[in-house]
């Protein structure tokens, strides 16, 4: 059976820091109080925020420019869709018409009960059919869709907002000029110069990385991305590569199973039993290997 949301198998949590190693924006999307043009988007209490939405688009996108290679994908998701590009060509797509997903229905419920319509069939022989169903339109996703989700499904990855913990906030803060690009000259266009807002390097935000129902191959393409988090991908501000260096700050990882009560009580309680980051990223990625390389 496939690994969706209905029961729970697993719970991967993965936690460190990420520390700016050069200034970052991301902008609250309006104008200042203090008659910033662009300010950087902040909590209540005025400490930076990075979006776990954003750090998701970063993971996702990641990911889905890397899983178009070919072999890598035979390697690590053999006999799976291949990753689409979910704004272009989105995966399971046959499955986001209703007339599509009522017509199967009722070819199921013909093939099992010997009837197409469906109010004739008992609670939970409409049950069975809606499982069948959710479980035909999961085989049809690619590895990323499964992992962050798409119209027919929500993934499986979650990332809180990531705020720093401690630090002066005068330090956190730096104001620039910039000016406006005339789009066909490209150059600098007069009357048009504008601030913007941004976070100093050397400010940490704690992360936290939750996903459940983890499958073989999910795991892989997970590890994959954070990885590349930790090494310096984009995260989509106004600088690439502001994200820290390797190894920055101290990562952990624990891994819940069902068939551990305890443990499954234990991470309810936030109680986990933490692992070694980078060992089990390795044995991950190892068990992905051809034997004998």
């Amino acid at each position: 059976m496939s690994l969706m949301h209905h029961t729970l198998d697993n719970v991967w949590t993965i936690r460190g820091e990420l520390e700016l190693t050069s200034p970052l924006h991301i902008g609250a999307g309006e104008r200042g109080m203090i008659g910033l043009d662009a300010g950087v988007l902040k909590w209540p209490d005025g400490r930076p925020v990075i979006p776990g939405s954003s750090l998701k688009g970063v993971l996702r996108s990641f990911l889905e420019t890397v899983a178009q290679n070919d072999a890598l994908h035979t390697l690590i998701s053999p006999n799976r869709p291949k990753a689409c590009i979910v704004t272009d060509e989105p995966c399971g797509r046959r499955w986001r018409n209703k007339e599509q997903r009522d017509q199967w229905r009722k070819n199921r419920s013909e093939e099992l009960y010997r009837t197409r319509d469906l109010a004739e069939l008992a609670e939970e022989q409409k049950a069975r059919i809606e499982q069948e169903l959710a479980e035909e339109i999961y085989r049809s996703l690619c590895p990323v869709c499964r992992l962050f989700g798409n119209q027919l499904f929500a993934g499986k990855l979650s990332i809180p907002d990531l705020v720093p913990e401690g630090g002066d906030p005068t330090d956190w803060y730096d104001v620039r000029d910039g000016v406006g690009i005339d789009r066909d000259t490209r150059t600098a266009k007069s009357s048009i110069k504008y601030d913007f807002e941004l976070v100093n390097p050397g400010v940490v935000f704690p992360l936290t990385i939750r996903a459940v129902n983890l499958e073989k191959d999910e795991q892989g393409w997970l590890l994959l991305a954070v990885e590349a988090l930790r090494r310096g991908a984009d995260p989509g501000g106004k600088r690439p590569g502001a994200w820290g260096r390797p190894g920055t700050g101290h990562w952990r990882i624990s891994r819940v199973l069902s068939s551990d009560p305890k443990a499954v009580l234990s991470h309810y309680l936030g109680r986990d039993q933490e692992e070694d980051y980078e060992l089990i990223v390795d044995q991950t990625m190892q068990s992905f290997m051809p034997t004998g390389r």
